[in-house]
């Protein structure tokens, strides 16, 4: 016999012993949450964000599925699977996926922005400006949606209409690096480049870091007939990004342009290991074989 907690109990036998434990586990098997079984739309779609959050975009996806099989009407569930296909690059899918939000819940914001993105994604701008102009509807005092309708038009050389919506941006927000960067490609697009200029040194001054920035504003110097001020630009583009094709690219044009032959076919010659289109023939034609 065994002394346990102070009362008498009779040991059990091999087999008693095996039968019990069974049935403990078949208690414990029972108690616990097992994925799949008995969960709510809710828990379903908090596994899914645990995994959005560590990259499994398809596993994600996944779960929002199945919350959406247990609560068709949950426009949350739906928003967050277009999210995951958006990722995914499915973006016929994710517009799907929007249309039901939008159909379950008319004025879910983060639907329609959505729907914006994926729909300019597949290259239907115009759609796309519909969806952010809903967004600006409901709420006139937010930058994104003019941003986004911003972006769209550009992509359609609505390039006034554009400026007039990146403006607005920058009167709500204007720490935005990016929307200085788009407008001034927009005014650039409409020969304004001493506007362009002023953006692209706006965007500077946000994020010193930004490469493209110094990049675009080297280009803008060079229209502009400042071939010395576009060199600084491009060198400063290289030193952020030293694989920046177009600034080796470029910068060797301005080089050229100011009668530094060698240094604009050093240039030419990084540049065209880099893959940049046309440096090969540059080559060639203006500095001979290499």
């Amino acid at each position: 016999m065994t002394l346990i907690a102070g009362t008498m109990q009779k040991s059990l036998t091999p087999v008693q012993a095996l039968l019990k434990l069974a049935a403990m586990l078949c208690i414990l098997f029972f108690a616990l949450p097992v994925p799949g079984m008995g969960q709510t739309a809710e828990d379903l779609v908090r596994s899914g964000l645990a995994r959005s959050t560590a990259g499994d975009h398809a596993g994600a996806s996944e779960y929002y599925s199945r919350a959406i099989a247990t609560d068709d009407g949950f426009s949350e569930a739906y928003v967050l699977r277009a999210r995951s296909e958006y990722l995914l690059s499915n973006f016929t899918g994710a517009i799907t996926d929007l249309n039901n939000a939008i159909r379950i819940d008319p004025e879910f914001t983060e639907a329609y922005m959505l729907r914006g993105r994926a729909r300019d994604a597949t290259g239907d701008h115009k759609g796309a400006i519909d969806d952010y102009q809903v967004v600006i509807d409901m709420n006139p005092a937010f930058a994104e949606g003019y941003i986004l309708r911003g972006r769209s038009r550009y992509a359609m050389a609505m390039y006034e209409e554009a400026i007039a919506d990146l403006d607005r941006a920058t009167e709500i927000d204007p720490s935005y690096a990016e929307v200085y960067l788009l407008r001034g490609l927009a005014r650039d697009a409409l020969g304004l480049h001493s506007d362009a200029i002023r953006d692209y040194s706006a965007a500077i001054e946000l994020n010193s870091g930004y490469a493209e920035a110094w990049y675009k504003r080297g280009i803008s110097r060079f229209l502009n007939g400042d071939v010395s001020g576009a060199v600084d630009d491009f060198t400063s583009a290289l030193e952020i990004d030293n694989r920046f094709a177009g600034a080796w690219y470029n910068r060797g044009l301005a080089f050229y342009m100011l009668d530094k032959r060698a240094e604009a076919c050093a240039d030419w010659h990084v540049a065209a290991g880099l893959g940049a289109p046309d440096a090969m023939v540059t080559l060639d034609e203006l500095c001979g074989k290499q």
